[in-house]
Formats: C-alpha cells, structure tokens, sequence
C-alpha cells in the first residue's frame, strides 16, 4: 500500500528498469529518508520543495533529480504534483554505483533533454518501447557520464546488428539475443548503435516496420488494418499514430500521395 499522498499512476517494466507516474498531493510531506534503488525524478507539473544535502530548494516543473542508492532527501510538495521517475533495479548491471554520492538537481538542458523523450515514449507504448527505453536510458547515462568513444563510428559490426535488426523488427527480439548473435556486450551495443545510426535499436526496429509498411500501402491493396498486422503493429490505430509520427502523414495520405 502507498502512503497517504502517494498515487502511482502508469507503470512499466523494462529490462531492469521501471518507468512511473507518480502523482503526489498537496501538502505531502517525506521525512528525511533514503531508498535502496537509484532513480531519476523529473518533474512534469505542480511544484515541491525538496532538501537534498542540506539547504531546502524549489523544484518546478522541468526539474530533475537524481537520487543515488541510499541518498538521503526531504520532500514537501507544495501543490498538486505530478512526476516522471525512472527507477535502476537491482538486476540492472551496476545499479548500485549509478548516481553515486549526494542526491543531486540537474537542469534541464541538453543532457536532461533525453528523460523527456523517454517520457513521451512511455505514454504511447507499444511492443518495441521496453527496447526502445532501455536505448534511450543508456544513451542518457552515456551522455550524463561524459563518455565519448569515437571508435565506435569504426566498429566493424554495427553494419550486422543493423542487419539483424533489418531482419527481425518485424516479429521482435531482445537485445540479448541480439548482442549473443553478433557476439558484443548489450550495453556496449546499444551504446554504439545509437553514435552511429542516431536511433536507438528499438527506433531503428519501429522505423522499419515502418518502412515495410510504406512498401505494403504502395504495391499492395491490403485494406490499412491488413498493411498494420503485416508490418509488425498492434491494429491500425498504431500504424496510424507511427506513420503521423515519422512522416507527418496518415496511412491513407501517404497511399493516396504515392499513387
């Protein structure tokens, strides 16, 4: 059971991590306490004043913390507040040095940009979003950590992990299953995937049933809901949402424009 002032509101788990909702009433108040996870809270909207390592500081909307395992912290949520967290589960590798320190308060600028993608991945799920989080997790921690491996534009194998992504979007996979076959570490490949083809694994696998899909609408009369099953999505309605998505257009428009 959540404490008074607590309400989860969307959960999901992916590959070590989970992503919430949480919304938190006026007027809560958390003693000083730690958690034996690290996570990453982002505000969406409301307001909290939050102590983290001694002086008490606001936290608007676009504010994100980042809270180690067993940082110590206070907070007292000054309106209605709603937030976006990113919880590192034990099974993640490494997830007790992740954040390691005090909690801390990052602005939001380049870096922090990236929670706010996997937010708006969170809330439109489909099959490929655990793939796609994990991607775009990694990639934060990535760039949070200041890691630059310029190799990886070099690495020999990236043209067969594209490959088998090629291969397999259409029915799913895991990355582990992914990594074994081309013979890398997942965390390594999912890393260097995203520096040289600017989309995580689980973009690329979308933006290729996608593109199965665009080939289907063209040479095929299937009706839309046929064209979306072929291709990989859950019903028309996610075929339509993907296709507005990525081209700006719905399937019939693109049908009729390429016709």
């Amino acid at each position: 059971m959540e404490p008074w002032g607590i309400r989860t509101i969307e959960s999901l788990a992916a590959n070590g991590l989970r992503f919430d909702t949480v919304e938190y009433t006026s007027g809560h108040w958390s003693e000083w306490h730690a958690h034996d996870i690290a996570y990453i809270d982002l505000v969406l909207s409301g307001g909290q004043n939050a102590r983290l390592t001694g002086d008490e500081v606001c936290r608007p909307p676009g504010t994100l913390a980042l809270m180690p395992v067993r940082g110590g912290h206070a907070m007292n949520s000054v309106r209605d507040t709603r937030t976006f967290q990113v919880a590192i589960l034990p099974s993640w590798e490494g997830a007790d040095r992740i954040f390691q320190g005090e909690c801390s308060l990052v602005d939001l600028g380049p870096t922090a940009w990236g929670i706010t993608r996997m937010y708006a991945e969170f809330r439109r799920p489909d099959d490929l979003t655990a793939l796609v989080l994990e991607g775009q997790f990694r990639a934060f921690l990535d760039e949070f950590c200041g890691s630059r491996e310029n190799s990886e534009h070099r690495a020999s194998w990236l043209p067969k992990a594209q490959e088998f992504v090629k291969t397999h979007a259409l029915q799913g996979f895991a990355v582990s299953e992914m990594a074994a076959q081309i013979g890398v570490d997942p965390a390594h490949l999912m890393r260097s995937y995203l520096r040289r083809y600017g989309c995580t694994v689980g973009e690329d696998a979308r933006r290729m049933r996608l593109v199965h899909a665009c080939r289907l609408l063209v040479k095929e009369d299937h009706s839309l809901g046929e064209v979306a099953v072929l291709a990989g999505f859950a019903d028309q309605s996610h075929l339509t949402r993907t296709c507005k998505q990525l081209t700006g257009l719905t399937p019939g428009e693109y049908r009729q424009s390429m016709r």
